[in-house]
């Protein structure tokens, strides 16, 4: 009797816990795009694994796009953020293509994020740097 109600305490807590750890931290793409710029747990937790990256080399008077799909590791983190060496970036959300532009001011620094729909919520899927 007694070990059943600890068994059922512990099951409680534990699906409790996984209820809340797997909530979306917004309701709209927009809200959630503008939260996981700006909170590295929440980049963390919503990257997929391992995500897609795109970024752009200079090789002999060429621009080469090179691809890569990485696992990041939490020393990665932030992917990016709303500010920068250079100030405030402009963000550009695309609630379409579920595309976040993150752009620093006159530094070349331009960020794209993709994401997906997955269990009620969205996930980074592909990061392109179109910083050069």
């Amino acid at each position: 009797m007694k070990t059943s109600l600890i068994f059922k305490l512990f099951t409680f807590f534990f699906i409790s816990s996984r209820c809340v750890a797997a909530s979306c931290p917004a309701d709209s793409f927009d809200g959630f795009s503008r939260v996981f710029i700006n909170d590295t747990k929440v980049q963390f937790g919503y990257t997929v694994s391992p995500v897609e990256t795109v970024f752009y080399q200079e090789q002999d008077d060429d621009v080469k796009e090179v691809k890569e799909s990485r696992i990041l590791k939490f020393s990665d983190f932030p992917i990016v953020n709303s500010k920068g060496y250079d100030g405030e970036r402009e963000i550009y959300v695309d609630k379409e293509k579920l595309e976040v532009v993150v752009k620093g001011n006159d530094s070349g620094y331009q960020i794209s994020l993709s994401f997906s729909p997955k269990n009620r919520c969205w996930y980074l899927v592909k990061i392109t740097d179109y910083s050069m």
